[in-house]
């Protein structure tokens, strides 16, 4: 019997920090960029897990670097800056970097489920507006398991409640699909959807510029948290 929700909130590419032995390996400018870190991801995360009371969990290092939301085993999870170090390097960022990240948010999903709660993690992203000469004209993407169906009522249902509270693009399962390796894939693999419910958040990076953002913090980012207080509350 779940006794209460526990909420636990993600973001792996919150940061464009590169320690310093491995600097010179990367374009400062890049750093600065999307390709560095999620760019608005950490803002709203922070925020995310102060308004729901959830414990946040910060990545530390560029994607550059290692990619923290992707399996050690894929072979994207070291750029095109990273691969050409040796295998040692590369064992040695997983055990500094990506390692220790995972750990820490599994043995806390963990406790919360043997504690009889249900988890509920949100992993918090941003999206690129544009994509190979593409625009992306969504607001928000909700990314889940479709063949779970705790999860998936879960993302249908907040869907809804987001495009009651507010004028919001929402869609669900893009720009990517739920199932693609990412870190609530391989936490899926370890806990059932009785205990478990991973969702990712897509937010289009557009709403982080200077001339939405306050729009973002007053109008938006406030239904995404009335509308996740419904669910919760149904």
């Amino acid at each position: 019997m779940v006794s209460k929700i526990s909420w636990v909130v993600t973001c792996e590419h919150a940061s464009n920090t590169v320690p310093a032995k491995y600097k010179a390996l990367f374009p400062k400018s890049l750093l600065s960029t999307h390709r560095g870190f999620d760019i608005g991801a950490k803002r709203y995360a922070e925020s995310l897990a102060q308004e729901i009371s959830g414990k946040l969990f910060l990545g530390t290092c560029t994607r550059l670097l290692v990619d923290l939301n992707r399996a050690e085993a894929n072979p994207h999870v070291f750029s095109e800056y990273t691969k050409p170090l040796s295998i040692s390097e590369k064992k040695k960022l997983c055990k500094l970097y990506h390692r220790p990240f995972r750990k820490k948010v599994y043995e806390h999903i963990a406790r919360e489920i043997n504690a009889g709660n249900l988890v509920i993690h949100l992993s918090c992203h941003s999206f690129t507006p544009e994509l190979h000469g593409k625009a992306r004209r969504m607001d928000i993407g909700l990314l889940y398991d479709p063949h779970r169906s705790k999860e998936r009522a879960f993302a249908e249902k907040w869907k809804a409640k987001l495009q009651e509270t507010a004028s919001l693009s929402v869609r669900l399962n893009a720009p990517y699909r739920g199932t693609s390796d990412g870190h609530t894939a391989a936490l899926r693999k370890s806990f059932s959807q009785e205990h478990y419910i991973g969702i990712e958040i897509e937010v289009n990076q557009r709403l982080f510029t200077k001339e939405l953002y306050p729009v973002w913090e007053n109008v938006w980012f406030p239904s995404l948290i009335l509308s996740l207080r419904k669910l919760a509350c149904r």
